[in-house]
């Protein structure tokens, strides 16, 4: 199975192209969509999508991951093998995300030109180097084959933002993620969740307290409440209806948890 993460949209006909590239390398290839819409460039966005859905497909997928703003210029491109799964991505610290969960077995730098179509575009790799890399891979290539190992250190650095504790024990976290319902997600994971309704959640003026178990279980039917979501991250959301246009919220805005313990 190849599984493809983009941020090119519907719009144009990029997405398909890459498939009908796969499908004539390797026919018998499953081609399944995580999402084509990713913010343009965010590759936190992306890193984020990937890490919390890479577990629910079979063991052995490559995942093709191209939200790539260097592409076409010296920027690597990076195989990473784990004990499950295999990835393809350029190197800007998308994979790197994984490492705590997947420990990369084999890191390979994509470079063979012989598994690349001709000529090669300075504008869509996806195209004329990830897509035939993936499916010469699901056809048996051996990874060594497309280029030379690389050590982990030597892969750029996640770009997920992680959440720190100030000396009174809050958890400072912020948003990482707004869905199409207008769920904003954090990267806060739910340290207090064993504390039950005694937790808050600050954001901007709103002061949250407590998790819900389901989002009709808010006090106010349009109000804002926090819950833990499917991520296992703790998610600002409004029952029917949208916590970032109630609320005016951004990505990167600072969330606030905090616990009990760290009450005055």
């Amino acid at each position: 199975m190849i599984v493809l993460l983009t941020d090119f949209g519907l719009k144009d006909p990029f997405v398909a192209v890459m498939k009908g590239v796969i499908a004539t390398i390797s026919p018998s290839a499953a081609i399944l969509d995580l999402t084509h819409d990713i913010s343009p460039q965010d590759v936190s966005e992306a890193s984020f999508i990937l890490k919390g859905s890479y577990l629910y497909f079979p063991k052995g997928t490559i995942f093709v991951v191209v939200v790539d703003p260097g592409v076409g210029t010296k920027r690597k491109i990076i195989y990473v093998e784990t004990e499950n799964y295999r990835f393809l991505s350029p190197d800007n610290g998308i994979l790197t995300s994984l490492f705590p969960e997947e420990k990369p077995v084999k890191i390979i730098e994509v470079k063979n030109s012989k598994y690349f179509l001709k000529p090669v575009s300075f504008t869509f790799h996806g195209r004329d180097i990830f897509a035939p890399a993936a499916a010469y891979l699901n056809q048996g290539v051996a990874p060594e084959e497309m280029g030379p190992s690389l050590a982990p250190e030597s892969l750029a650095d996640s770009p997920l933002p992680f959440p720190h504790q100030d000396p009174q024990g809050n958890w400072h976290g912020e948003i990482v993620y707004i869905d199409r319902f207008g769920n904003l997600t954090t990267n806060l994971n739910g340290c207090c969740v064993d504390s039950g309704e005694n937790a808050e959640i600050i954001f901007k003026n709103e002061v949250l307290k407590g998790l819900r178990q389901a989002y009709a279980n808010s006090d106010s039917p349009s109000g804002p409440f926090a819950i833990l979501n499917s991520f296992h991250s703790i998610e600002i959301a409004v029952n029917q209806g949208s916590a970032q246009k109630i609320l005016h919220a951004k990505k990167g805005e600072e969330v606030i948890l905090r616990c009990p313990t760290s009450f005055s």
